[in-house]
């Protein structure tokens, strides 16, 4: 089942819309498109739980995953952009922090 999800702002922002991305237990992402109810499944497949999901407004949204990777996305193609590897336990949280310089350090966490 699904266990973590974020919403994406619309492609169009002309356009009264919205899409939910969803991580599922078997490794999954679906992308849910609100209002239509169009629901549809990301190419790419994680090997491993999707225990984390997060989005940020620089247009790419980011999963923690139970083989203690984390991947970035770009959030309108779904193209896997980067795989950032480090920690030793599944990835259970993820976080952004904006710093006084303006730019945002990704935070990610596990136990």
């Amino acid at each position: 089942g699904v266990r973590v999800g974020c919403v994406l702002p619309p492609s169009d922002p002309d356009i009264d819309s919205y899409r939910i991305v969803t991580g599922n237990q078997g490794g999954g992402l679906w992308e849910f498109s609100v209002p239509s109810g169009s629901l549809k499944p990301i190419e790419f497949q994680h090997d491993h739980a999707v225990t984390a999901l997060l989005y940020s407004e620089m247009g790419i949204y980011i999963t923690g995953c139970k083989d203690s990777m984390v991947r970035i996305f770009d959030a309108s193609t779904h193209v896997l952009k980067a795989t950032l590897k480090g920690h030793e336990k599944p990835v259970t949280s993820l976080a952004l922090v904006s710093v006084s310089d303006g730019t945002e350090h990704l935070v990610t966490g596990s136990w």
